[in-house]
């Protein structure tokens, strides 16, 4: 039954729910009853059944999805140390997470799998938790559809003081189709997003963070749709645990709790404060987790400090006091407009722009709809999120992991509140039969109905979107849970080094090592030492410092190389053969290789006979082990090169070395160098050669060896086309499906670079047949020398290869003989590939004393190596560099997957009146500083950029 009743009091004895509380509704208007209040009881139960039914399947769902793309073997870094301290019940760095530890324990005692996927599996067991509590939180919050508050007066809380009541669906609890799918939305965009799929899957502790987000929004959704005394308490347990896993969470939790503190208060004055005292005693329950620290200390655990016995030392452990400089140390103007001009940086990475539109219009919608429990919402985010970019610390997109988690439900809340915008309350007033009144209700629920129809419209297009962002990054979860290369770095450093050695590492490499000697065993006859940072002093001095210390008295191994400190400290570096270290010493003995070749009767070269038959895929970094052996006195400029040359005899790539100026007779080095394999190389068997030249005025003289030859084979390389696609700004077609008889064209990219001048990239799935390839104008006239795209070598499974042409600036290209049309260049567009890494897409200066250089990136593929990115600043006689991590260390390129975009900053401050400038921009791994090699040979010298 539908309409109004007028009462000073009327009963509602049907009502399902909490509305039978109500006893009696004391009105002053009319009331209308809503659908939900029609509903028989069996639809109720249903929809509660479809309700458990779907997050059951949501919970399954989301496990099953992160099971199969978890990577359940040893990790580096943090996850590392965090996998060993679960195993052995540890203590990990500060604040030591110690909930996180026994958990992991727990885990670890399941007879299945290996220890290091069973502590994993705490990873993804919280993550799909996560999930069904963020659709929860938005349903729950969805609930209550008007005021809801309660009157300050009686303390009911489901009253709204109005002239007319409104009454908030008494079946609020109950869960409409639309409150439904609102909720699965949200999870759906939280569980596809980049960081937190990432953090699903590995050892970390950021998942129990989302976690006690999520609960903690939970909480402030109940208190706000009941305000019952039991949300308080439920608040703080979330609170408790979190804040005794993870600290940082005191800030967002500070807003979420004074919210629900506020409505437990509006809602029963009377019980607040006993309400307030039993939540006070339950978070004081969850600080007992950090007696854990004290314990284990004491019994001597693995990774101990030995001082938490004491209430300084603990108290220092737990509040981190060691990186108390760090916090709030970007809040300082010179520095905040850079991190915050990282904040679309990081949305983007997270969530595509379709899903922040949404999220941009939901936020609005809560606002108007919501608005006290949207503000809550936002500004627990933006407190959260001003702590995390203000922290200096890299990884600042795990840091954030909160702020996704409350977007998510944002998104949800907002878009679902929109969908099912209720229909307008007749008033008495309304009640009259007359034409006028009627029509006008008529336009309003005709316009109510159109606004619903547009926001369901969006709600499923951002569903939709959602669910296409998680397709799209399914294969590089995929490829990083089957990737193996930390076991492999780690083994073959331990395999390789003497007994009784001792290995120094960055916190990247050695907590790997060390798990692989305290769980399995392994080599536990070496040490395995990390070298930690020593205050102000640059690392690569204190690294070198200790390795020469240690050098003192027994055989050093060490897996970055700071050649120059080394070399301060008298120390040279051999590279452990085709293993990621080197040893250092004061001196080595010859190799048995450098009696070889002569070049110019002088100069030995020793080239890696090892990598002989080795298969390699266009696009990857070859690491090469040559060196150099002087038999007479050197000249000035001598120099080595090794390098690849195409079928045609042209330069495929090449990497030199100057010998030191100082060198004398019978001085010899060996060194590690990278040679990148081209996209566009033609698959087969290619020689690595080697040879010996001297620089001169003008040019360079070529040495011959005793036979007159140039160079000298020293090993040979297997190329083959690239199993994984790779990433371009322009997508042209599928990648994935079966070999076919052609090949298929799959994107194009351009680059713009070089004045006058467009190199196209076009990508290709190789077909079972080889095919000719030219590009031409709208005419069919040809713009660049047609080239041979090779026939896939196995067709079982994906391979591709990329071609380059060079052509004039032009617009309507064509692929011929395919009749393709590309898309139309664009003058500023750029694809600068270095290795199969990673594309320099974009770079702008701006600025002229506080000089801002961004350099815009798109990963090739996932990347599992930790790449620092150094722009260099040159003008009239000075030069300046900057080097780091990513976005200002926010976004380390671990994090990235395939098709990763990365706006990444470098602040100079240079003063004014320095003149023309010139950028160039160099990439290299942060343990072995290798650069990684420009797949262009144009850019031979470096990619520039020109400045202001």
């Amino acid at each position: 039954m539908s309409g109004c009743v007028s009462a000073r009091c009327c009963a509602r004895p049907n009502l399902p729910g909490s509305a039978r509380r109500l006893k009696r509704w004391p009105c002053s208007g009319a009331y209308t009853m809503s659908e939900a209040e029609r509903e028989p009881p069996n639809g109720i139960r249903r929809r509660a059944v479809l309700n458990v039914a779907a997050h059951a399947a949501l919970f399954l769902a989301a496990v099953a999805l992160y099971t199969l793309t978890l990577n359940g073997d040893v990790q580096p870094a943090d996850s590392g140390e965090l996998q060993i301290a679960a195993v052995t019940l540890g203590i990990a760095h500060p604040p030591g997470y110690p909930l996180f530890t026994m958990l992991g324990w727990l885990l670890a005692q399941a007879p299945m799998g290996s220890p290091y996927a069973r502590v994993s599996l705490l990873s993804v067991v919280a993550s799909a938790i996560t999930l069904v509590l963020v659709s929860l939180t938005v349903q729950r919050a969805l609930a209550v559809k008007t005021g809801g508050q309660g009157s300050r007066k009686t303390g009911d809380a489901n009253l709204t003081p109005s002239v007319c009541l409104q009454v908030s669906s008494p079946s609020g609890l109950l869960i409409s189709p639309s409150r439904l799918i609102a909720g699965l939305l949200a999870a759906l965009a939280l569980g596809g997003s980049t960081t937190f799929w990432a953090q699903a899957t590995t050892t970390n502790i950021r998942s129990l963070t989302a976690l006690f987000t999520a609960l903690m929004l939970y909480a402030s959704a109940r208190s706000d749709a009941t305000g019952r005394a039991s949300s308080l308490a439920l608040f703080a347990a979330a609170f408790g645990l979190g804040v005794g896993h993870h600290i940082s969470l005191v800030f967002a939790g500070a807003v979420l709790g004074a919210h629900v503190l506020y409505t437990t208060w509006r809602a029963d004055r009377r019980g607040f404060w006993r309400a307030t005292a039993g939540a006070l005693a339950i978070f004081a329950a969850t600080q007992l987790v950090w007696l854990y620290l004290p314990i284990r200390d004491a019994a001597g655990a693995r990774f101990a400090p030995g001082n938490l016995t004491t209430l300084d030392g603990l108290l220092f452990h737990i509040f981190a006091r060691g990186f108390a400089g760090d916090m709030l140390a970007w809040a300082a103007p010179e520095f905040l407009f850079d991190r915050l001009a990282l904040l679309p940086t990081l949305l983007n990475f997270q969530f595509s722009a379709p899903v922040l539109v949404g999220m941009a219009f939901a936020a609005l919608a809560m606002l108007w709809r919501r608005r006290v429990l949207g503000a809550v919402w936002l500004s627990a985010c933006a407190a959260h999120l001003f702590i995390t970019i203000t922290y200096r610390a890299p990884q600042t997109v795990e840091y954030a992991m909160p702020c996704w988690v409350i977007l998510s439900a944002v998104l949800g809340v907002g878009l679902g509140k929109l969908a099912e915008r209720p229909a307008p309350l007749r008033s008495a007033s309304q009640g009259r039969n007359t034409i006028e009144t009627s029509l006008a209700f008529l336009r309003f629920r005709s316009r109510a109905a159109l606004l619903r129809a547009l926001a369901r419209a969006l709600l499923l297009a951002v569903i939709a979107f959602a669910g296409r962002d998680a397709a799209q990054r399914w294969p590089s979860f995929v490829y990083l849970g089957r990737d193996r290369s930390v076991r492999a770095a780690a083994e073959a450093v331990l395999q390789g080094a003497q007994p009784s050695s001792v290995i120094l590492s960055q916190w990247h490499q050695v907590t790997p090592m060390w798990a692989l000697q305290d769980i399995e065993g392994l080599r536990r006859d070496v040490r395995v030492e990390y070298v930690f940072p020593r205050g102000a002093q640059p690392y690569a001095e204190t690294f070198a410092q200790q390795a020469a210390q240690r050098a003192q008295s027994q055989t050093v191994y060490v897996t970055s190389l700071f050649a120059r400190e080394l070399a301060g400290e008298g120390l040279q570096a051999m590279p452990l053969r085709d293993r990621p270290a080197w040893r250092v010493a004061r001196r080595f003995d010859p190799p048995a290789e450098s009696d070889g070749e002569l070049f110019d009767g002088r100069i030995a070269v020793i080239g890696p006979a090892y990598l002989d038959g080795r298969i390699v895929e266009v696009g990857q970094s070859v690491m090469l082990d040559v060196g150099w052996r002087l038999h007479a006195a050197p000249q000035l400029g001598d120099s080595i090169t090794v390098r690849i040359l195409r079928r045609d005899g042209r330069l495929a790539a090449n990497a030199d070395l100057r010998l030191p100026a100082d060198a004398r007779a019978g001085d010899h080095a060996m060194q590690r160098v990278a040679l990148g394999v081209p996209l566009d190389l033609s698959p087969g068997s290619y020689d690595i050669l080697m040879g010996a030249y001297r620089l001169a005025e003008g040019g360079f003289v070529q040495y011959r060896d005793r036979r007159g030859a140039e160079f000298v084979s020293v090993a040979t390389l297997i190329v083959a086309p690239a199993s994984l696609p790779p990433a371009t700004q322009h997508p042209l077609g599928s990648a994935d499906g079966p070999t076919t008889q052609q090949p298929r064209l799959i994107g194009v990219d351009y680059d713009s670079g070089i004045a006058g001048q467009c190199r196209v990239w076009t990508h290709w799935r190789l077909g079972r047949s080889a095919a000719e390839v030219a590009l031409g104008d709208a005419a069919g006239q040809p713009l660049a020398t047609p080239r041979m795209l090779s026939a896939a070598t196995a067709t079982d499974r994906a391979q591709y290869l990329s071609l380059a042409f060079d052509i004039p600036p032009t617009r309507e290209i064509r692929v011929l003989p395919f009749d393709l049309r590309l898309a139309d260049a664009c003058d500023s567009q750029r694809y600068v590939p270095f290795a199969d890494q990673m594309a320099l897409v974009g770079a702008s200066v701006h600025g002229d004393a506080a000089l801002k250089v961004d350099l815009h990136w798109l990963a090739l593929r996932p990347l599992v190596n930790d790449y620092i990115i150094s722009a260099r600043v040159e003008g009239d006689g000075w030069y300046r560099a900057h080097d780091g991590v990513p976005a200002l260390g926010a976004l380390p390129t671990l994090k990235w997957i395939r098709g990763s975009r990365v706006m990444d900053r470098h602040p100079f401050e240079l003063g004014d009146g320095l003149g023309a400038l010139r950028v160039g921009v160099v990439v290299y791994d942060s343990a072995t500083r290798l650069p990684l090699p420009l797949l262009d040979e144009r850019y031979e010298n470096g990619v520039s950029i020109v400045g202001p």
